[in-house]
């Protein structure tokens, strides 16, 4: 019998594994899609909506659930958060948001 439980226990240990392991940052199949971050040094030319608000076209909208990556080590950026709206915009480096 106990036999039978570590089989059991041991198939379900290696399904649930090998079903969270990843392809590693691939956006295969509906996974989250990449959003190009502006620089801060790009000039407004307008507004875009974001949130209940809107925000110039030089920043980036930041939604509920988004994840900012920063690809080198030394990238800043600069996120400004109001009632209506949150923004990001890189300062230096490369990074972008995953939605």
């Amino acid at each position: 019998m106990k036999k039978k439980i570590y089989i059991i226990a041991t198939v379900a240990v290696t399904l649930f594994l090998s079903a969270c392991s990843g392809g590693g940052g691939t956006s295969e199949g509906g996974g989250a899609n990449q959003i190009t971050i502006t620089t801060c040094s790009t000039p407004s030319t307008g507004t875009i909506t974001c949130g209940s608000g809107t925000i110039p076209n030089n920043y980036t909208c930041i939604e509920s659930g988004d994840t900012l990556v920063k690809v080198d080590s030394n990238t800043t950026v600069q996120i400004v958060q109001n009632p209506n709206s949150k923004m990001v915009c890189i300062d230096s480096g490369s990074a972008y948001l995953l939605r």
